[in-house]
């Protein structure tokens, strides 16, 4: 078994519409930040890096699909962190950036379009799981995505385009993300 990966909170400052301030970066400057933090920690031994990602129930399965196949290429798309993902992987396209195509991943959490076959709680845990299974006890280091929206502390998953999440499964996804970075 390899040796247990790290959970590293990652601040991402992004760009508002209005009212901008210096070190806000745009999608493309937020995409290469996770490109150059992902080049660094692969180039000091980590296994792989993953970036926590904000996902509806569609891009949670078709991440994984691609993931299971072999692949790199999610074609993830959409509003809010969803740009970055699809800049992040059009980045990785590039001739310079082939080497770390399948050292660096998505780590979706589904905080909407929940099928009707289990709660959102449960979709939720499951991939709470797979990160800590299929990730971090597999040697990799994942980015604990934050920005100026959050709490000191928290983590931007479930916020702007998800809307209101129940306080439940918020609770839930922030005290795990929490566990994970004191415990890897």
């Amino acid at each position: 078994m390899p040796a247990p990966g790290k959970f590293v909170p990652f601040m991402l400052h992004y760009k508002p519409q209005f009212n901008s301030k210096p070190g806000d970066l745009d999608s493309t400057q937020q995409a290469q930040a996770i490109i150059d933090k992902a080049r660094a920690l692969i180039e000091a031994g980590t296994a792989g890096v993953a970036i926590s990602y904000s996902a509806n129930y569609h891009q949670t399965v078709a991440i994984h699909q691609v993931y299971t196949g072999g692949g790199w290429f999610t074609h993830t798309s959409g509003g809010g962190q969803a740009t970055v993902m699809a800049e992040m992987e059009r980045l990785m396209g590039l001739p310079e950036n082939k080497d770390i195509q399948l050292k660096l991943r998505i780590a979706p959490i589904t905080t909407m379009s929940y099928p009707s076959d289990l709660t959102p709680y449960q979709y939720v845990f499951l991939d709470l799981v797979n990160i800590k299974i299929g990730l971090l006890d597999q040697g990799w280091t994942v980015l604990g995505w934050q920005n100026q929206d959050v709490a000191p502390g928290e983590y931007a998953i479930g916020g702007n385009i998800a809307g209101k999440m129940p306080d439940d499964i918020r609770g839930l996804i922030q005290n795990v993300l929490q566990l994970y970075e004191k415990s890897y």
